[in-house]
């Protein structure tokens, strides 16, 4: 079984450093890294989940609603992705910080970038959307945040890497 995790967080310098990829889908694609630079809003919330080998080729529609209750204001700039995954009885391979397997030197969470980093007041709602959609021959992620105030004014990002056009992973 498989499970994937979202936090959504703060951090200028993961951002700074995609906007500085020389390339248009530089924010329609994750990023593995290690978050070391970041401000993490709320905790982990599992996303979905999945068993191996899967027959079908099935899209997942996931989304996840995270409530701000810091004492500061922040901003978004995307969340992380993590995985728990039970490989066998009695063997897991998490990344997600509260379950992480030790030894995983090589293994870091994903960073979903925002095209536009998000103002998010105390008390505001932050919904993170993901989308793991599949086709012929690959299989990708599509995200957008939402920021919903108290007083009920929406802010939020376009529909990243859309149809896989900036990243896919391919299934053959």
């Amino acid at each position: 079984e498989y499970t994937s995790y979202l936090h959504p967080i703060s951090s200028p310098k993961l951002w700074s450093s995609v906007k500085a990829i020389p390339n248009s889908f530089s924010f329609e694609s994750p990023y593995v890294v290690n978050i070391c630079s970041a401000t993490f809003i709320g905790e982990p919330k599992p996303a979905f989940s999945f068993h191996h080998p899967k027959k079908t080729k099935d899209t997942i529609h996931i989304t996840l609603a995270f409530t701000h209750t810091a004492n500061s204001p922040t901003i978004i700039h995307g969340f992380a992705g993590y995985f728990h995954s039970t490989l066998y009885p009695g063997t897991t391979m998490s990344t997600v910080p509260t379950t992480y397997t030790e030894g995983l030197h090589s293994w870091f969470p994903m960073y979903f970038p925002v095209n536009e980093p998000l103002l998010v007041e105390c008390g505001d709602c932050v919904e993170v959307s993901l989308w793991r959609d599949c086709g012929v021959t690959s299989v990708w992620y599509e995200w957008a945040v939402a920021v919903k105030s108290k007083s009920g004014v929406c802010r939020s990002t376009s529909i990243h890497n859309m149809s896989g056009r900036g990243y896919s992973i391919g299934l053959y």
